[in-house]
């Protein structure tokens, strides 16, 4: 999938239409992305119109499909009345041994900050859960526990204030292969650092 900028969807207001003009954008018919998202076309018509109750797994499907982040996906939801101070403005999403509480600012977009918590056994980007390279960059410290992450093949053991940065667009995947939860506070980036 070609590379692009992640402002595309900067005018929606709600995550049906962030989802529809992503896959508009990438000349997609509601067939390709049901297909490549394992996902029945009528589901993703009901989520594109705001009548469907997805689950986060079903988003990540779709998150995967489109090549982002699945918090690409909430990050343009528009509150039409935004108050500057965002008191408390988190959302929650939990999938097979992971949660991410992730701050959501109704101004800032482009970036997204959250708290990574992944259970003993964990895991993504393997055969079992697997995970695309996605457009963004990428930075974390582990606060507590351990994980293994491997970026582009190479792997990289992460304990307490480990630090790690990456363009997403590299592979990449992680393993909880303790028996402890790990944590992290995690940050990523919808801006290209490098000016490409």
């Amino acid at each position: 999938m070609q590379r692009r900028r992640v402002n595309e969807v900067d005018r929606v207001s709600s995550l049906g239409e962030a989802i529809r003009t992503l896959r508009r954008n990438r000349q997609m018919t509601l067939e390709e992305l049901g297909k490549l998202s394992s996902l029945s076309t009528a589901m993703i018509s009901k989520i594109e119109s705001g009548n469907g109750n997805p689950s986060i797994n079903s988003l990540r499907q779709i998150s995967e499909a489109l090549g982002v982040p699945v918090a690409y996906l909430f990050s343009h939801e528009i509150d039409p009345n935004p108050d500057p101070v965002a008191y408390n403005h988190k959302r929650i999403y939990s999938y097979e041994g992971v949660t991410f509480t992730v701050l959501a600012s109704p101004y800032s977009r482009q970036q997204k900050l959250f708290l990574f918590e992944a259970e003993a056994g964990a895991e993504r980007g393997s055969t079992r859960i697997p995970h695309e390279p996605h457009e963004g960059f990428e930075q974390g410290i582990v606060i507590e526990g351990e994980i293994e992450f491997t970026v582009s093949g190479k792997i990289y053991p992460l304990r307490r204030f480990d630090t790690i940065s990456f363009p997403s667009i590299l592979h990449h995947s992680w393993i909880n292969r303790t028996s402890d939860v790990c944590r992290a506070v995690w940050s990523i980036s919808m801006n290209d650092p490098f000016g490409e």
